[in-house]
């Protein structure tokens, strides 16, 4: 939905956590859309077959309502961190690197102040939609990249994992 409601995104996310025995925490539901939600139901929900990847069907409402249409941006989104950023600081991990956020800045600001970083030589700062500096906050996103690609669903409460590792019969069973 457009601007999607916080509040009922916070429901259904609480609602989740909680069949699956995971702590919710209020904090993780901040104001972090860029508009105020003001009812407005334009959206498009696309169907796929998850097999093929072809489009089954496309449902949309593609006009805004007054409000929403009038309505200016109050929050900037976040930027996103630049591919190449992620790759060399999950391949630092993977390669058994110090995995303190300490080790990975640093890492990331000699490459940064090189601008060794794929494109960012050629990037306008000032209109681009990404960026290369890791932050310390940027590490917790980096770890769980981390853990999903060792076969960790953090969608599922840890000892599942742990006995879909150790069970046999199971895809994810390490030898």
């Amino acid at each position: 939905m457009c601007g999607s409601s916080t509040e009922a995104r916070k429901a259904c996310d609480n609602a989740q956590k909680s069949k699956r025995g995971v702590k919710v925490n209020p904090e993780d539901w901040l104001q972090k859309m860029p508009y105020d939600f003001t009812g407005c139901a334009a959206h498009i929900d696309i169907t796929y077959d998850q097999t093929s990847s072809h489009i089954i069907q496309i449902v949309s409402i593609l006009e805004h309502n007054k409000e929403c249409e009038t309505q200016e941006m109050w929050q900037l989104p976040p930027v996103p961190f630049h591919p190449h950023v992620w790759k060399i600081a999950v391949n630092q991990l993977k390669d058994g690197a110090s995995s303190s956020p300490t080790a990975i800045q640093s890492h990331n600001r000699q490459l940064y102040d090189t601008q060794a970083y794929k494109g960012q030589s050629t990037l306008n700062p000032a209109t681009a939609n990404m960026h290369y500096q890791f932050l310390a906050q940027d590490s917790s996103h980096l770890y769980r990249m981390h853990t999903h690609l060792q076969g960790v669903d953090l969608l599922h409460p840890l000892e599942n994992n742990i006995d879909a590792w150790l069970n046999k019969k199971s895809p994810q069973y390490k030898v």
